[in-house]
């Protein structure tokens, strides 16, 4: 939990996919509201873990930069329903960015996509689909592979 890490203004999310998976979310505002940005960073986690297991970069992030930082658990990971799988996970994605897209605190933030290992190649995705809409600011990779059909089945 954000909490052990000193994170105080944070929310602990559960919504739907359109189908029908339970996903799993936290969403840290930035501890300096005198440097809060008009930016969200969506960040998909490794393959190994689960959200836990990244708040401490999520701080940072949110500390440096100034930024609300919403972090995705896939479906199959964490509290997330359902079994990870290539188009579910892609589903996963595109629900998060139509959630921040749509929440009234976050609709007008410009959004960065940050991905982790099996995450790079969903932030690829999502990025590359939704380009149109004008609110991607950018693309941030760590530790991205070649192929996403290596790490899970399809």
């Amino acid at each position: 939990m954000p909490n052990q890490f000193g994170i105080t203004d944070y929310e602990d999310l559960r919504f739907q996919t359109p189908d029908g998976e339970t996903l799993s979310a936290f969403f840290i505002r930035p501890s300096n509201k005198r440097q809060a940005r008009r930016l969200t960073i969506l960040m998909f986690h490794g393959n190994a873990g689960n959200i836990g297991h990244r708040v401490p970069i999520a701080k940072v992030l949110e500390e440096h930069i100034g930024c609300n930082v919403f972090m995705l658990e896939y479906r199959g990971y964490g509290l997330s329903t359902g079994t990870p799988n290539e188009d579910g996970i892609n589903i996963d994605a595109q629900t998060a960015i139509d959630y921040i897209r749509n929440r009234d605190e976050t609709k007008n933030d410009r959004i960065i996509v940050y991905g982790e290992s099996i995450g790079g190649a969903c932030a690829i995705r999502l990025v590359a689909n939704n380009q149109e809409a004008g609110d991607i600011a950018g693309l941030i990779l760590v530790n991205t592979f070649t192929s996403i059909r290596k790490l899970i089945p399809r």
